[in-house]
């Protein structure tokens, strides 16, 4: 019995935490890449990111951005 009530507590929580997410609009990858990019130029600005984190960020983003033209 309590496996059960533990098992319909996860699932619930699971359902409620996806809920929002399927609220969200959708936003194209370009978007997202433009929003990305202007994140990473205000974490150096504000010294948030260091000139090598944002390297490494905008590189890990090109990364997939490679990765989604390889796809149909």
């Amino acid at each position: 019995m309590k496996r059960l009530l533990v098992s319909a507590l996860a699932l619930a929580c699971v359902a409620g935490a996806a809920a929002p997410a399927a609220a969200q609009s959708w936003v194209s990858i370009n978007q997202r890449q433009a929003t990305l990019d202007h994140r990473i130029d205000q974490g150096i600005k504000n010294g948030s990111l260091s000139a090598g984190e944002a390297s490494r960020l905008r590189a890990e983003f090109r990364g997939f951005a490679t990765l989604r033209a390889r796809y149909p």
